[in-house]
């Protein structure tokens, strides 16, 4: 077995999720010193300094950083991009520090304004519809009903989803309907408890109330919106999560609302379970695998990428025809907990190691594993 006595990782989280990991965190420490020699430290990104990177190459020959739950990051986001321009920096200027993702791409990623990005590059898979609102917009037309009109009409819609473009969980997302026929208790972002029916429209809230807010919220902290024409694929049918570790595909996930809300998050009692592979005509494996490959053309030269999520709405099944939803390249749930089966596949370690033979392990020994097959993966790069 290969030894890696001067390779050091560093587990990038944030601090509420550090409590939340550190028994599984400290069996896989264990695992890692015990099998490979290889030391590895969950760290709070806020508190990972060039300073403490740089003392820790004066006794590794190696630094592998893996950020992987910085959860927090939304929250302190202009701290987050100073900490990512700084990694790049570092990362240029000593080749024995390597960071997972690329933090270039990350930065690029932070924003859904990507999503013009990816529609510019014609992938084979075009984004939900956008239109960005900034201040600069918001000041140009100052009445609420009049931009609301162009947006519904813009997207031929009588319903608009409007969501910050840097966010996370549904944070300040909201959908709104033309005819205002919506329900007020829902602008704290709160949904309320019905079970009826997917369609009686529980999440729908007033447009001019939240264009309100909107205004408010973009002229004190300056941030800029997105909108977007609610897609019925995610109540109808749901939304569907392609995941890839180290740029092969793993898995494949269906998110499903709780009934009456559209927010397909665990937090919100969505329905989450993984489904077969074979659930998807290849074709549709084709079209995200080129999306992938060109995001790393143009974002990630030369650089691995070690996980990727691809969230996308099913148009069209014969056709093989998709809606991009997301595209998580920072912090996404991977969801090895939902894989089921004793199914065999390739271990990512003997993959990517050079002087050793394949084997198979089950589905079942990865949701154990999970996170293991992460860091073996940008170990082995």
């Amino acid at each position: 077995m290969q030894r890696f006595e001067n390779k050091r990782i560093i587990v990038v989280s944030c601090e509420k999720e550090l409590q939340n990991t550190k028994d599984r965190h400290a069996i896989v420490t264990k695992r890692l010193l015990e099998k490979y020699n290889v030391k590895l430290e969950v760290m709070d990104w806020l508190n990972i300094t060039k300073d403490i990177l740089l003392k820790t190459i004066e006794k590794e020959q190696e630094i592998i950083v893996v950020i992987r739950t910085p959860w927090d990051y939304v929250k302190y986001y202009s701290k987050f991009v100073d900490w990512l321009q700084e990694l790049i920096t570092l990362q240029k200027e000593y080749k024995n520090i390597k960071v997972y993702n690329d933090p270039s791409l990350m930065l690029w990623n932070s924003s859904k304004t990507y999503f013009f990005d990816i529609d510019k590059w014609n992938t084979g898979i075009s984004c939900v519809p956008t239109e960005l609102i900034n201040k600069q917009v918001l000041e140009m037309e100052l009445n609420n009903d009049i931009l609301l009109d162009k947006l519904f009409t813009k997207f031929n819609t009588n319903k608009l989803v409007i969501k910050p473009a840097v966010s996370a969980g549904s944070f300040r997302t909201y959908v709104i309907a033309k005819d205002n026929d919506s329900n007020d208790s829902n602008d704290s972002n709160h949904n309320s408890e019905s079970n009826d029916s997917n369609d009686n429209n529980d999440y729908l809230v007033k447009g001019n109330k939240i264009f309100n807010y909107l205004r408010k919220w973009s002229l004190e902290e300056d941030k800029d919106y997105l909108v977007q024409p609610f897609c019925e694929e995610i109540v109808n049918d749901g939304e569907y999560s392609f995941i890839y570790i180290a740029e092969k595909f793993h898995h494949v996930i269906k998110k499903s609302p709780k009934r009456g809300d559209f927010r397909v998050q665990p937090e919100f009692e969505s329905t989450i379970k993984g489904i077969p592979k074979e659930t998807f005509d290849n074709r549709f494996y084709i079209k995200i695998e080129q999306l992938i490959k060109k995001v790393k053309e143009e974002k990630s030269q030369n650089h691995l990428i070690l996980y990727c999520r691809v969230d996308v709405l099913i148009k069209d099944y014969n056709n093989c025809e998709m809606l991009l939803g997301e595209m998580e390249l920072i912090e996404p749930h991977l969801y090895f907990e939902l894989m089921e089966g004793e199914e065999e596949v390739e271990d990512v370690l003997c993959v990517n190691g050079s002087n050793t033979s394949k084997k198979k392990t089950s589905l079942k020994k990865v949701e154990h594993d999970s996170e293991e097959l992460l860091y073996y993966s940008a170990l082995l790069q």
